[in-house]
Formats: structure tokens, sequence, C-alpha cells
């Protein structure tokens, strides 16, 4: 058969055929280098690209350090496709703002020197040890990120030039001490109101709203009452914390445990010792045998340590080194002081690497073993721990195997490994219940493999010993609900539109009697009350926000008060405005000049920002694509 075949390849139409396919492959390769680049744009900002790859490394650290700064919030957050998109949008946008910079910096001739690059590099604490510039470390940190020396030094020239030609821009900007005068004198104005406050919630207690209005309004805002998509689900969840606490250890388990162990329950022998350091030199050792003769003669060693010693740490305390081990301090060290019987001794001169030491044994303490009565709980509860841990890795192993085998039912693998089945009412995906409000959990609950197959999740692992599958019980699609669902609602909120109206006729009634200088009065029946708050500023919390807000809109009075209205969620109030008062002889606030200057700049840079981006010519090109492939 062999032989046929190899005779049958030597024919005449078989290597016509053969030609034309290796020809066709030759030239799709061929068209591959030619006609798509190897790399695809994400934008186009006059004639400089920005390539596809470059965009997606700025998402990948966007998102990284969004991670790190939102913690467990992130994944929640990550889960909707909308927060990605704003997040792809952001690094785009930043990249093309470095692009018109970096353009500016050529069009205006600006640069930056190696020197002023070299310098700057040095200079970074990242790259520094002991604050000393340490190159081994800069060159493990910038490879570690994908650059080489030269690499991130023009990526450096690049950042610093933008910077030059930002800073260049932006520096010449400055407020005028009039300006932050002003400002300051405005933001510690005092003013002083009556007000009369119509409570709407009390008007609506007597409104009925026929049937008509109920239905007009609904129809009209039939958006505000969607029903989110609703499920419900069972679980399994694998938990070594509740194992742990079916499993009994008992008092003899205990016992063999701290009998095999016993060397974790023993404290070392330790020594508290103070010493007198000298320099290890001819100078030294005579200062050193000079201490240690009037030590002998009876001088005190903590004033001799504080005067004489060379470790001015320890002799701001007269030498003391606190409590230690054997082997922390050093051979020599070590056997000169757990070489003193007792309490008071002073040791011969000692040599070590950091000079010559007179030692003194300040507290002894013996090797030690904690009894049994005093660790039983701690064994036990660490045995049953270790034993549910096990059994937990026992039923992961078990239910990751079923969960595959078994993908469209939970009570089978209930019954297999004896876990229970648990479920939940109905709930959206903004409001999960406790018991399974993780991210992960709810990502794989409205995945398509558990919402729409119907299948369970694979494994879930939450945190170590703690695991989880999940299985929609039922789906209930996003709708709009009805009318009968959501009739108490609706009228309650045709109610309070009603009142607001009679709120707002009662007002304005009274904001006539106030401009022709008349008095309102309260009828007794009406929800009114008339207050009064004298000298509060703009951030009073002593009166309803919405009044405090526009007496600050309003004119200063000059010879009568100044009349106004405001309507706010649940009350409408009629405002007089009886004075104003400057502030007066305050030191200027140096934040205050601080925070006009940052504003300026930021509306200086972002005015900067947009009259590059009409000047240039940009096609986003990673948008048009989305775009029409959504066609």
């Amino acid at each position: 058969m062999l032989e046929k075949i190899r005779e049958g390849s030597q024919g005449t139409i078989v290597k016509v055929v053969l030609g034309a396919v290796i020809l066709s492959f030759a030239l799709a390769g061929v068209g591959s280098y030619l006609g798509n680049p190897t790399e695809l744009l994400a934008a186009k900002v006059n004639d400089q690209k920005i390539y596809s790859q470059a965009l997606e490394n700025g998402v990948r650290d966007e998102r990284m350090r969004l991670e790190q700064q939102l913690g467990e919030q992130f994944d929640l957050m990550a889960s909707n496709p909308a927060f990605e998109q704003q997040i792809r949008a952001s690094v785009l946008e930043k990249l093309i703002t470095e692009a018109l910079f970096d353009q500016a910096v050529a069009k205006n001739g600006l640069s930056v020197g190696d020197e002023q690059i070299r310098q700057a590099i040095v200079n970074m604490p990242g790259f520094q040890q002991d604050g000393v510039f340490d190159n081994e470390l800069y060159l493990s940190l910038i490879n570690r990120q994908g650059y080489s020396a030269a690499s991130f030094r023009e990526m450096m020239r690049a950042d610093m030039s933008r910077r030059q030609f930002v800073s260049g821009v932006l520096g010449s900007d400055f407020v005028l001490p009039s300006e932050v005068d002003r400002i300051d004198a405005l933001l510690n104005q005092t003013r002083s109101v009556r007000y009369w406050k119509i409570d709407t919630a009390k008007l609506a207690a007597d409104v009925i709203p026929t049937e008509e209005q109920v239905q007009t309004y609904f129809d009209a805002h039939q958006y505000m009452y969607q029903q989110p998509e609703m499920v419900s689900v069972d679980y399994l969840h694998v938990d070594a914390d509740a194992l742990a606490r079916d499993i009994e250890i008992s008092d003899e388990e205990v016992a063999d445990y701290y009998e095999a162990n016993s060397a974790l329950y023993r404290t070392a022998a330790e020594r508290r010792a103070s010493h007198i350091l000298f320099e290890n030199s001819d100078e030294g050792r005579e200062a050193a045998l000079k201490v240690q003769a009037e030590l002998a003669a009876g001088s005190d060693f903590a004033e001799m340590a504080t005067t004489y010693s060379t470790d001015s740490f320890s002799a701001e305390n007269g030498g003391d080194l606190d409590w230690f081990a054997a082997g922390v301090m050093g051979d020599a060290f070590d056997d000169a002081v757990f070489g003193l019987e007792k309490e008071g001794d002073i040791s011969q001169l000692v040599e070590t690497p950091f000079g010559l030491h007179l030692i003194q044994v300040t507290g002894i303490r013996p090797e030690a073993t904690k009894p049994l009565a005093d660790v039983a709980d701690d064994i036990r509860a660490e045995q049953q721990r270790n034993a549910a841990l096990e059994r937990y890795y026992e039923l992961q192993e078990e239910v990751t195997n079923l969960a595959f085998e078994m993908p469209e039912s939970l009570d089978d693998i209930a019954s297999e490994t004896g876990l229970s089945v648990q479920s939940t009412d109905s709930f959206s995906q903004a409001n999960p219940p406790a018991a399974i409000a993780d991210p992960q959990v709810i990502r794989a609950i409205f995945s398509e493999q558990v919402l729409r197959d119907r299948l369970n999740s694979d494994p879930i692992e939450l945190a170590e010993g703690q695991l989880m599958v999940v299985r929609v019980k039922e789906h209930q699609p996003a709708r709009a609900k009805t009318l009968d669902e959501v009739k108490p609602q609706v009228a309650k909120v045709v109610a309070m539109e009603v009142a607001a109206e009679q709120a707002n006729e009662i007002a304005d009634q009274y904001l006539a009697q106030l401009k022709q200088g008349e008095t309102p009065l309260i009828e007794a029946q009406q929800p009114i009350t008339l207050l009064t708050e004298s000298g509060f500023a703009r951030d009073s919390m002593e009166l309803d926000r919405a009044v405090r807000d526009r007496a600050f809109a309003m004119s200063k009075p000059a010879e009568t008060a100044q009349f106004d209205k405001v309507t706010a969620s649940n009350f409408v109030a009629v405002i007089a405005l009886d004075e104003v008062v400057e502030a007066q002889g305050e030191e200027r606030d140096g934040r205050l000049q601080q925070a006009l200057e940052q504003n300026q700049s930021q509306t200086a840079y972002m005015a900067l920002v947009n009259a590059l981006k009409a000047q240039a010519e940009i096609v986003y090109i990673e948008q048009e694509a989305a775009q029409s492939d959504e066609f």
C-alpha cells in the first residue's frame, strides 16, 4: 500500500496540485508579513502610533494599582464590564496625553541631559541601600520590569522632558494676595436668617391620589420600577472550622502529643546582662582595665557603663542588654555570660569583633517546661484543626471529582460526601446574602456555566479550609414591575408631588407677603414652622443644608432683608436673609493659598491638554474596531 502511495505521488497531476498548495501557503505567509502589521494599534496621535501592547501593559499596571488600593472590593468592581472599559479608556487617554506632550517637547526643542537623568536615578530611594545608590539593586529592579539600562534611561528622559514641559507652562501661574483675602473673607463669612419651613410629608398625609394620577405617574416613570435579575441557589460549603467542632480529641491523645513534642513547650535558659564596651585598641584596653579595677573596688556598674561605654544606645540604660538566650550574642560573649554563676557577678575582659567588654549578669532564668495543664487546651485545638484540615483536603478532592462527574446535581454529591445542601432565598447580584457574599461566588453564580447552562459551579476555594460549590435553583430575568406590585410606592410618590405643589403655592404666597413688607401668619392647621438661625457659617450643621446653601447663594441685603425660597426632598422653605457679616482681621491661611494654587494649576493643566488635543489629529482605532464588531 505504501508503494502505491509513493508511485501515485510521482504523477503529474499530483505534482501540480501539491505545487499549488505550497504556493498558496507561501503567498499567505508573505501576505501575513506585508498585509498585516505585527503589532495592532490602539490609537494614532498625528503621526505617532500607540500600540495595543502598550495599552495592555498600562491596563495591567492600573489594575494592579487599583487592586492594591481597593483590596477585596476590587474583585466585585472588576466583575462589572463597565469598570474594565473605564480602566481601558482612562489608560488610553493617559497614553494619548503622553504622546501629545512628547510631540510638544520635540516641537519646542526641550531636552534633558544625561547627567540630569543619572542624578535622578541615583537619588531614587527605591534604588538605594542604607541611603546609598546600589547598582545591582537598580539593575535587578529595572530588569524585573522588562527594562534594560538604556531603555530605562530613555523612559526617564521622556518622562522628565514631559515634566519639564508641563512645569514650564504651569509654573507661571500664581494667586494674588488680594484673591486669597477675598476668598478667605467669603469662606469665613457668617449669615443670619429667618425661614418658614413647610413640611411636605405632613401635607402628603392628607393627600389621596386618584387612580388616574397614579397610572399617569407610573406610565411616565416605569423605568424606575425595575426588578433586577434574581436567583436563588443551592450550595455545598466545606468548612474546616465546622469540621473541627465535630472532632473529639481525648485526654490521652493530648498527653501523648505533649510527651512527643515536649521541646515545643520548653523555654530555654535566659540571662539578663549589662555591658561596658571599649574599643579594641591599646587605649581601649587601658581604659577597660582601669574601669575593671574601679568595679572591683565597689563602683556601680550602671554608672560606669553610662560614663565609659562606647555603646551609646545601651549606655543610656546603664549598659542593659535585656534578656537573651544562648546563641544570640556570639560565642565569646555567650560563654562569658552563661559562665557566671549568680546575679551581680562581673566577667573578666571579653574580646569580640565589636570590641572589649566587661559584662555583669543582672538576671537568671533557668530552663523551664510549661506543664501539660497549661497547654492542654491549645494542644487539643491544634489537633482538632489538623484533623479537620486533613478531612477537609479529602473532601476537597472528593467534591472536585464529583462536581466534574455529576455536574447536574448537588444532591448526589451531598449523599456521596455526607455534606448538606444549603439554600438561599432569591437575591440580586448587587445584594447577595451574607453566607455567599464573596466576589468569586457571585461571579460563578452569574456565569454562563451556572446561570445559563444550569450546571454546578467549579469548586470555589474562598480561603484556606473554605470551599464552596453553587448551583442555581431558580432564575428570574430582569423585568419591569407591574403597577399592582408597586402601587403603594407610586401612590406615596404622587402624594408627595401633590404636597410639594401645595407647599410651593404656600411658599409663593408667603414670599409675596414678605416682599410687600408684611409678616405671614401661620395658621394653626398648617404644617409650617418659623425658625431663626444667627451667625452660621458655610459648613454649619445647625440648620438644614438646603436652607444653608440657598442662604449663602442669596445677595447681601442692603437696607432690608433679601427673600427667596428653596425646595428640598421633604420640605419647602421661604428664607429671609437678614444679615451678612464679613470676617475681619483674620490672618491669611497658608493652606488656602496652597489649595487655590493647586486648583489653578489643575485647571491650567486640563486647559493645556485640551488645547493640545484640539490642535492634534487623534484617531481611536481600538474604539472604532469595537464599534464595528458590534455591528
